[in-house]
């Protein structure tokens, strides 16, 4: 068992709200569980190739609860691997604090019900590979790539060294030498279609060090020094921005066009106009139009569907504006 001190400045932090913001806690392997509020998936060890089970909780206002599903401790390098990635899904660090508060007091109503702290991946790999799961396809048909890819990530561990009594691990989002050893034929046939050949192609430069997504996090960064990656969109790319803790660019698609007609009145706006639209509702919300846009996304789901915390995961590919037929 580890506890997490929030600290001072992160004493409004609710696990809850930090983590049912935003459709990457629904994706595989992330399981929220509504009854004790509690996050759990695989994270990785400090050797990137082992990954344990691990669940996450409040115990109090100023603390996290974190427990570890393994037959024996682990050493301090490995905890402090488990420590970043939950402060990097969470947005526990100093940047995204600050981050926050400027958005919330741009924004009232953020401020008001705790906004602004949108939920990510571990790992930046996995936050991207996710944006390119989203892009072109339904929300179910989204879900149901990352869970296979969780499954064909499974697979291969067992193939490699056959599962002990009492190890824990399960399936976990693959990194990128294990997107490598998967092979764009084998994600083609299980699950990823055309994506398989972007998402190889991504993982292969990662590997080789074209890519270098450890300076991509670092506080100086800027959403310029992301490279140009082919199959990479204006829609992944604001998704992976966002991830990023840059929010001046919305992930517009189909989603954004419904949105406005039905929250926002606009019901002339189609793929030629919604650039313009967007700007006129949430530049003056700059640099955090995404925040915003977010905030209202997640509220107009939660009056159709309740609170997504609450959602049964069998009914997480129903949220989408597009199942409501409006």
């Amino acid at each position: 068992m580890i506890e997490l001190k929030l600290g001072v400045r992160v004493s409004d932090f609710n696990l809850e709200k930090a983590v049912c913001n935003h459709g990457a806690f629904m994706m595989a392997p992330n399981q929220w569980i509504p009854s004790s509020k509690t996050l759990q998936r695989p994270l990785r060890l400090s050797n990137s190739d082992t990954s344990l089970l691990v669940s996450i909780n409040q115990s109090s206002s100023s603390l996290l609860t974190l427990q570890i599903h393994s037959p024996r401790s682990l050493p301090p390098k490995d905890e402090v691997a488990i420590l970043d990635q939950v402060a990097r899904m969470l947005r526990l660090t100093e940047k995204d604090e600050d981050e926050i508060r400027r958005f919330q007091n741009l924004h009232p109503t953020a401020k008001q019900i705790g906004f602004g702290r949108i939920f990510r991946s571990p790992s930046l790999f996995e936050d991207v590979v996710k944006s390119i799961l989203m892009c072109n396809t339904s929300w179910r048909r989204t879900l149901e790539m990352a869970e296979k890819l969780c499954e064909v990530q499974a697979k291969m561990r067992e193939s490699k060294k056959r599962k002990r009594k009492g190890n824990n691990e399960r399936g976990n989002f693959p990194n990128a030498r294990e997107v490598c050893r998967m092979g764009v034929e084998a994600l083609k046939n299980h699950c990823l279609g055309y994506r398989a050949n972007y998402v190889v192609k991504f993982a292969q430069s990662v590997e080789s060090g074209r890519i270098n997504l450890q300076s991509l996090e670092k506080p100086v960064s800027s959403p310029d020094a992301f490279p140009k990656i082919k199959g990479f969109g204006p829609f992944a790319t604001a998704n992976i921005f966002m991830c990023l803790g840059f929010y001046h660019q919305l992930p517009i698609d189909t989603e954004t066009i419904r949105h406005l007609k039905q929250v926002h009145g606009i019901q002339y706006c189609t793929k030629k106009t919604v650039g313009e639209d967007v700007k006129q509702i949430y530049d003056t919300y700059a640099p955090y139009q995404c925040l915003a846009y977010w905030l209202e996304l997640v509220q107009y789901y939660e009056t159709k569907f309740g609170k997504l915390s609450e959602l049964s995961s069998f009914d997480y590919h129903k949220i989408s504006g597009s199942t409501l037929h409006l």
